[in-house]
């Protein structure tokens, strides 16, 4: 499975993992779609990565039998600001 997006001007949004990690679901800031992907069921995980590109990329498990397990990495578009000792 390829999903191309228009980068940077297009980027992830909302991904949606179905069933035991069988099938998959994006959605982008420009309103597209893609997916399910896999098979479906009812959604078990959704990742809401907001307005701002913070997505970073997967992670997770496969075996033969398909996806283990799954999750997202984010890039925090925020920082702390540095703490200052007195």
């Amino acid at each position: 499975m390829v999903v191309k997006l228009d980068y940077p001007r297009e980027y992830l949004t909302y991904v949606t993992i179905y069933g035991n990690a069988t099938g998959i679901a994006f959605k982008t800031n420009l309103g597209k779609t893609h997916g399910s992907f896999g098979n479906g069921g009812d959604p078990t995980a959704c990742f809401c990565l907001g307005d701002e590109n913070q997505f970073g990329g997967f992670h997770g498990a496969a075996d033969s039998w398909g996806i283990c397990s799954i999750g997202v990495y984010i890039q925090p578009k925020t920082y702390l600001e540095d703490n200052k000792q007195y």
